[in-house]
């Protein structure tokens, strides 16, 4: 072999040589760019998903909001329309609770002439044709006027009252203390 033929195959050797190496630096720089290309991929699978995510809050709020406008108002007409109604509703109760009281005042105004008249005109007969005024002395005993002005301590005869009175006073007079010991009368006592 000759000088020349070796020097040529060392050449092409080297050339080799060289073209390995750069073939392998060619590899290993398309390997790291593809790693950079993966990882910017999965980075933007991720900016991808935040988006989607911050788009969907977005949209929900958004049709949260559209929807609380819309139900904002229909909410504030239905208590309204509750308002109304409970006003009404109370507006009636207190115009029969008035008309009620009115009522009652009515007949116990009636109620209180009644008891005067029949007391006056139970009591009437029993004083109607004395002539002389009753004084009770300090032991109890019964003193006449006499015509000239003095006082004579007389027994006096009461006239007989029957039964029927004196359970009649009985009963009136426990329907007084009644009334005056309750102080209150119901509603539907009146009634």
């Amino acid at each position: 072999m000759s000088w020349r033929e070796s020097n040529t195959r060392t050449r092409s050797n080297i050339k080799a040589v060289c073209e390995i190496e750069r073939t392998r630096s060619n590899i290993k720089a398309a390997e790291m760019r593809l790693v950079t290309a993966m990882k910017m991929k999965e980075a933007a699978r991720a900016a991808e998903a935040v988006a989607i995510a911050e788009i969907k809050d977005v949209t929900r709020r958004r049709r949260t909001r559209k929807m609380l406008q819309e139900e904002i108002p229909e909410k504030i007409e239905e208590t309204a329309q509750e308002i109304k109604s409970n006003r009404r509703t109370i507006e009636e109760g207190l115009e029969t609770v008035n008309s009620a009281k009115m009522k009652a005042g009515e007949e116990e105004t009636q109620w209180q002439w009644s008891e005067r008249r029949r007391r006056s005109s139970s009591y009437k007969g029993k004083y109607k044709n004395r002539r002389e005024t009753v004084l009770m002395d300090e032991n109890g005993l019964d003193m006449m006027m006499n015509g000239d002005g003095t006082a004579s301590s007389v027994t006096v005869l009461k006239p007989a009252t029957s039964i029927g009175q004196i359970l009649s006073r009985k009963v009136l007079l426990a329907d007084e203390s009644a009334m005056m010991m309750n102080g209150r009368v119901s509603l539907g006592q009146i009634l």
